[in-house]
């Protein structure tokens, strides 16, 4: 599968504002002690992708809701799964934040949304884009997959050898 032009075709749709993403960095991707993929909704912006590609990212995400706990969880999973109260604050300790240069990133949306998601709309272009998504999480072969709802369900889904099947209650 040519990806790029599978997502240009797709999400490329009026003119929207594409975001490629995948594996942000392969050799940080391939030296980190698990290969961690985080399923997001959408880019906030063109540039996400090019703030995380260069060091020192705490200084330019400041405060951020979505990348914070991304942050304290992938430190986590990279340093023997400290507790979160066991951990120092991010802005104690700014390098924590390098962490997310050695993770792969798959957003379910690819073209840039606004700072709030519009489920519906999300779950429509997750259905449109869904071999492309399948496409990259083969790709990456995670060892550790963090999503956001609702779409982590569905995803499970189609792996019917690793997991389980998804019980509610």
């Amino acid at each position: 599968m040519n990806i790029k032009a599978a997502i240009e075709e797709i999400y490329g749709a009026g003119g929207a504002t594409i975001v490629f993403d995948g594996i942000l960095n392969q050799q940080l991707f391939n030296a980190a002690p698990f290969k961690v993929l985080w399923i997001l909704r959408e880019p906030w912006f063109k540039e996400t992708w090019d703030m995380l590609q260069s060091e020192g990212i705490y200084n330019r995400i400041g405060s951020s809701p979505t990348w914070h706990p991304m942050i304290y969880v992938t430190f986590s999973i990279f340093n023997g799964f400290p507790k979160w109260n066991e951990m120092k604050y991010i802005r104690e300790q700014p390098d924590m934040a390098e962490v997310l240069r050695s993770v792969a990133y798959v957003n379910v949306k690819k073209s840039v949304g606004g700072t709030s998601s519009h489920l519906k709309e999300i779950h429509s272009w997750f259905k449109k884009g869904e071999e492309i998504i399948k496409f990259q999480l083969s790709e990456c072969t995670p060892d550790i997959v963090i999503g956001c709802p609702p779409f982590m369900q569905e995803i499970f889904k189609w792996d019917k050898e690793r997991s389980s099947p998804i019980k509610h209650g």
